[in-house]
């Protein structure tokens, strides 16, 4: 696993919502206050120069909407990596290597973003403009 900041714009979001419990905890941290939340969970995605957001698309949002084009991140790059990860969607055990991930988010992930149009983070916070700006 490397620790790393990575580049917001090469995020793949895993869902395309925005859930009000971690909106209202993640949403609420004051700018100042952002690096101290968890690193996002990331694994590269097949052209290898993107990354899906296995953990963090909220915490992803608030960076961007603080204005942050780098995000803090901890990629995982081997299937052991995966195995030790209890973050987000990889605490469901049910992940074992890298290529289930990748293959979880073409069947399963992608399609649901396609379909509501969301492809990147800043496709999430356009999407929740108006419960974003209740919070804030």
């Amino acid at each position: 696993m490397i620790e790393t900041d990575v580049e917001i714009r090469k995020l793949l979001p895993i869902d395309w919502a925005l859930r009000t419990t971690s909106l209202d905890r993640v949403f609420r941290v004051d700018d100042k206050e952002l690096l101290n939340l968890p690193r996002i969970a990331l694994v590269q995605y097949k052209d290898k120069k993107n990354f899906i957001v296995v953990d963090g698309h909220h915490r992803a949002a608030r960076y961007l909407l603080a204005g942050k084009l780098l995000v803090p991140s901890k990629v995982l790059e081997t299937d052991t990596d995966v195995k030790k990860c209890y973050d987000g969607a990889l605490d469901m055990g049910f992940f074992e290597t890298l290529e289930r991930v990748r293959q979880e988010y073409e069947q399963f992930w992608k399609p649901g973003c396609v379909e509501h149009k969301v492809y990147s983070i800043e496709d999430l916070l356009k999407k929740h403009k108006r419960e974003i700006r209740g919070l804030r």
